[in-house]
């Protein structure tokens, strides 16, 4: 009995898997970090119009258009952006790029309940999600329409 032997075998395999979860965990928030730079980076291009830059909404429109991108975010994260974006302007539209449901990450916001509470007080209602296959296989296009 060689009990030397498998404690060393144990304390290796316990760092074996602590390298492995910190490494998913590193992982984990560079994702995060992105989705939360592509939210922004949306929401300044769909406002840019408006600034007199190119943007992704025509200046044309005279409504008030806004693009949030949430897809892959918690709810935290997704009102978080939603109070920050919506806050600062009266939109008449507020195009919200989402996860559909029953996709391989249903954790994060597919539009929960906490976020469309969000929503339902800062008076936006849903209207329509976009046509199909219009953004991509796992997200898809809310519109939501401010009520005065």
């Amino acid at each position: 009995m060689n009990s030397g032997n498998g404690n060393e075998s144990i304390a290796t395999e316990k760092e074996i898997i602590s390298g492995a979860v910190n490494k998913t965990l590193d992982l984990n928030k560079q994702v995060h970090d992105k989705y939360m730079e592509a939210s922004d980076e949306l929401y300044y291009k769909s406002i840019g119009a408006g600034n007199g830059q190119t943007g992704i909404v025509s200046s044309e429109f005279d409504e008030k258009i806004v693009y949030i991108y949430l897809y892959g975010l918690t709810s935290e994260d997704a009102i978080y952006l939603l109070s920050k974006h919506l806050e600062s302007t009266e939109y008449e539209h507020c195009f919200i790029m989402t996860n559909k449901l029953n996709t391989p990450s249903n954790k994060t916001s597919q539009l929960t309940v906490e976020v469309l509470d969000f929503l339902d007080k800062s008076r936006y209602r849903f209207k329509s999600f976009a046509e199909e296959n219009m953004v991509g296989v796992f997200s898809v296009l809310v519109d939501f329409l401010k009520v005065t």
